[in-house]
Parts: C-alpha cells; structure tokens; sequence
C-alpha cells in the first residue's frame, strides 16, 4: 500500500455547527493520494456524533484525546499519527475548495526554501478575502492585511504567519518540535510561523488555494475573555522565545506596556475579569520564565544564521502604517 502524499489535520472542539462542512468539502479535494485525520479535542456538544458518520471511510481516521488541552496539542496529534510528506492544516470552521490542498502543496517540489503555505480565506458572506498575511507589529501582536498593498499583487508571494488554514513540509514540523502545547488558544501559529522562518525557510501565500471561512460566535462562546488570558500570555512568551538579541529588549517592554495599558482601560470600563485576565497572563511568564528560556536555547539550535526573519515579519507596510494598526487596537477594542 502506498503511503498518501499529503496528511490533512482537522482540530476540533465543540464544531457541531461547522464540522460536516468542513470534512465533506475535504473529501471533495482534487489531489491525489491523501489521507484526513481528525483530531477532537473532547468536544462536549454533538460533535462527535457527527463524526461517526465518517468513521467508515477508509482515508478517515478519529482520534480522540481524553481531555480538552487545546488546539496545539490536537494538531501535534493528528502529525504524530500523519503518513504523508506534507502536512494540511485546516480548522473545523472552514471548508476548503475542490483543488486548495492541491494547491497549497504545490510549491515544495520547484523551492526548497519553502517550509510553509497559507491559504486564502473567504469571508462566508462577501466571499472576499479576509486576510492576505498575518505579520507582527513592533508592539508584538499580530495584524492581518485586509487589502494587498500594491508590491503584493501576484498569485503567490511570500508571507510570514499562517492560520487557519495552512500546510507544511512534516520532516520541518518535526525539525522545530511542532505547535508549543503550551498554548491552549491564541498565538499558537505566530509562534510556529516565526520558528519556521528563524530555522531558514520561507513562508508563502498562495491566493488560489481558498476556503470559505464560517465563522465562529466567540462572545457566545466566552473565547473573547480568553483571548485577553491567553493573548497577554502567548504574546510574551513568543517575544521571550522567538526573539533576536536586538529587538528583544524594545518588543518585550512595549508589548508588556500595551497590555498594562489595555489592563488599566479595562478597569476603567469596569470590565475587572478582563484585566485579571491580562494579569493571568504576566503570572503565567513569572512562574515559568526558566522553562520558556530553555524553549528558547533548543530554538537557537536550529536557528540559520543567515535567516531573514526580521525582514520579513514585520510585513509591506511601513512603520507608522504599523504603528497606527497597533495603537488602533488598543484604543478600540
């Protein structure tokens, strides 16, 4: 029997509203040879109901973990138990079209240098284009391109972070250890992105391989609250972990301030679980600072010397376009 080319990975957690459409739209990928592995995340709605209906076909495979760890942890699964040389990323919320994963694994073969691809994703009503690269500000948090600057208007450039939506080289995944399974929500892909990039490899965006992004209420879901936990959590840690010796210093100490800055309008607002949250976060980093060095000192083991991470992380856009995003930001949400 022949290994499948291409190991597709679902995460998922509670996705009864979006979870049939997304494997059903996989099934229907023109590519040859692959194989989907869905990894549920001990969902406690009707998720895995659904997912029974799948457990007959014969390039399906369930795995179910014990306990809810988070979509890190799921995605390390489903690339342990992956047989393919490439591996897909596609998040329950979204239904890929007929040829994206042919398409996202269609540069590996003609550039070696491309560790990583980024899908386009959809908006489910306008079916616009949501995101055309996911980049850091020098604050530290990422921001998305809504619109192609002009220097980016070709079928596929070059990028640095991914979501949703995404595939890479396995022999690279494992090289960089896979998703940091400390990150429960947020943050999980900037920091893969970015060890993706310090190891010497490029990250592309391909527009046309596409997926219709259903999105998910995350107000009803109480995810909003643990955006502010997780994001002031995961976004110092990655800085800590991720960062070159020079811009270290400056992207800790503004993106800390910006969080303390969200805190205090929290407050103001007397939105008090919101910035205990925030505050979560910075107890988290105290407690574990040995252990997120030590992540950092097994990254520079595989760190290139003649990466170009930073030329590239920050995006097209130009500092105060940066900047003005950043702020933006934190006075509006």
């Amino acid at each position: 029997m022949n290994l499948p080319i291409t190991s597709i990975i679902v995460p998922v957690f509670n996705a009864q509203n979006t979870i049939r459409r997304c494997i059903d739209a996989i099934l229907k990928s023109k590519t040859n040879n692959f194989e989907v592995i869905i990894v549920d995340d001990h969902s406690t709605d009707n998720t895995l109901k659904i997912l029974k209906r799948y457990q007959k076909k014969s390039n399906v495979k369930i795995i179910c973990q014990p306990k809810n760890k988070g979509a890190s942890t799921s995605r390390n699964t489903g690339a342990r138990h992956a047989r393919g040389k490439y591996l897909v990323f596609i998040d329950a919320d979204v239904a890929p079209k007929k040829d994206c994963v042919a398409q996202l694994i269609s540069l590996y073969d003609a550039n070696k240098r491309i560790g990583m691809t980024q899908g386009a994703l959809l908006h489910q009503k306008t079916k616009k284009v949501e995101s055309y690269g996911h980049y850091l500000t020098i604050l530290g948090f990422p921001y998305d391109l809504t619109e192609r600057p002009q220097q980016l208007r070709k079928p596929v450039y070059r990028t640095f972070g991914t979501k949703a939506l995404y595939s890479y080289r396995k022999e690279i995944f494992l090289k960089i250890m896979g998703q940091d399974e400390d990150y429960i929500f947020h943050g999980e892909d900037t920091d893969l992105s970015w060890r993706v990039a310090l190891a010497g490899y490029e990250t592309h965006f391909i527009t046309k391989a596409q997926g219709v992004h259903y999105h998910i209420d995350y107000k009803k879901r109480e995810i909003d609250l643990y955006s502010f936990s997780e994001g002031s959590k995961n976004q110092i840690s990655n800085i800590i972990k991720n960062s070159s010796g020079l811009l270290l210093a400056p992207m800790l100490l503004l993106n800390i301030v910006s969080w303390l800055f969200l805190s205090i309008k929290m407050l103001a607002m007397k939105k008090f679980n919101y910035a205990y949250a925030i505050y979560g976060g910075f107890f988290w980093n105290i407690q574990n600072i040995k252990h997120t060095l030590k992540k950092r000192q097994k990254i520079k083991r595989y760190t290139a010397p003649d990466n170009d991470t930073i030329s590239v992380m920050f995006g097209p856009l130009n500092i105060f376009q940066i900047l003005y995003k950043g702020m933006r930001w934190l006075f509006y949400v």
